[in-house]
């Protein structure tokens, strides 16, 4: 969304307040309670992946997958009150959350759902299509309404079709899921602080290459040269495996070394006309102009092939053996070029991306995406 395109303050409502949340009761020293283990332990993992997520698209999906994997629901949507469009304009991918999250500027179509004391509770499946909450649901299972609140007020609300194994009949497993909920909020806002920060810096602070916001503007504008020139545009990614544990505090300077390692050697299979960023935590990215698909299959198996099996020193005495996995994909120019897709940049590099990390042999051939199947929704 570009800035043009925001509501005047004379076009946005009036904001209601909200409603009060209706929050557990305080409980005293001596109380305890029988909560489901199953609850206990998938409710952190959630917690623990989405305290992780810097970018608003991933964090909104990882929310949704996982309120399905955590309640076995058949169904999820997630409506958020969006007063200018500030979040829904920072969701460059749809493919993982069309039709599942729903903005609002109008924050009645939030509270509207709940009572003066909004809390967890459901409604049957008739009501909720007279509410339009999960309208493309098959059957009309029971909905159950789960409310987002921050700073005491509701801000969102999150929609789960026929949740399984009764976790949500008893009293003290809602109480864990209210706290999970509570947090929600505040990951949506430290996503948004880290989105429009490294939005800002175009710079990756480990490698000193190009991040992945910065490629993707380069990929952009090699995008347009292509529709003038009618020449092809490629994108490469090349996952690394065998950094991943080295995540922890005690560790994470060993794996920026290894990284700075990986980039010094990537620089020497590219191409001068190349251009070499870091996409991802243990991914770099690579623009290839105006090069046949075989040659860029080259590019590709050759950066691969310096990887893979490497042993590099961790600078402690240790070596680090070394997989990489690489894809890449073609974008031609129509003969008769249109303008181009919403967010392509952005769709190319998640393609690629995604093929190289679900690589199951990363000693296999180069993996090839086909341009045709990267679609997205508007």
């Amino acid at each position: 969304m570009k800035s043009t395109d925001l509501p005047t303050m004379s076009d946005i409502e009036e904001i209601n307040a909200g409603l009060p949340q209706d929050a557990p009761a305080p409980a005293s020293i001596h109380e305890t309670f029988e909560v489901s283990r199953f609850l206990l332990q998938e409710s952190r993992k959630l917690e623990l992946k989405l305290v992780r997520v810097q970018r608003v698209d991933t964090l909104l999906a990882d929310i949704v997958t996982g309120f399905r994997r955590l309640l076995g629901c058949s169904e999820v949507e997630l409506l958020l009150h969006d007063p200018i469009g500030r979040l829904k304009g920072m969701v460059s991918d749809w493919s993982s959350i069309y039709g599942m999250v729903k903005f609002t500027a109008d924050s009645t179509e939030v509270v509207s759902l709940y009572s003066e004391m909004p809390g967890i509770h459901s409604i049957d499946g008739h009501l909720a299509d007279a509410y339009g909450v999960l309208e493309a649901q098959a059957e009309k299972y029971n909905v159950y309404m789960l409310p987002l609140i921050e700073s005491g007020v509701t801000v969102g609300s999150l929609h789960c079709a026929d949740p399984k194994a009764r976790l949500l009949d008893a009293a003290a497993n809602l109480e864990v899921l209210h706290g999970l909920l509570e947090m929600i909020p505040w990951y949506l806002a430290r996503a948004i602080d880290s989105q429009l920060s490294s939005e800002l810096m175009l710079l990756d602070p480990v490698t000193h290459l190009t991040n992945r916001v910065g490629l993707e503007r380069e990929l952009e504008r090699e995008l347009g040269r292509t529709r003038r020139s009618n020449r092809p545009v490629s994108a490469v990614a090349i996952t690394i495996f065998g950094l991943e544990d080295m995540s922890n505090l005690s560790q994470r300077h060993i794996k920026e070394g290894l990284l700075r390692k990986v980039a010094a050697i990537l620089v020497g299979t590219l191409r001068t006309t190349d251009v070499l960023g870091r996409i991802a935590d243990n991914a770099f990215g690579v623009i290839v102009s105006e090069a046949p698909p075989d040659r860029v299959a080259d590019i590709a198996s050759r950066s691969q092939k310096e990887l893979d099996g490497a042993m590099l020193d961790n600078d402690l005495g240790g070596m680090v053996e070394l997989k990489a996995s690489a894809s890449y994909v073609v974008w031609a120019p129509d003969p008769a070029p249109a303008s181009l897709p919403d967010g392509l940049a952005h769709r190319l590099f998640e393609a690629v991306l995604t093929a190289a990390n679900s690589a199951s042999d990363p000693d296999a051939p180069v993996i090839r995406v086909d341009a045709e199947n990267i679609t997205g929704k508007p």
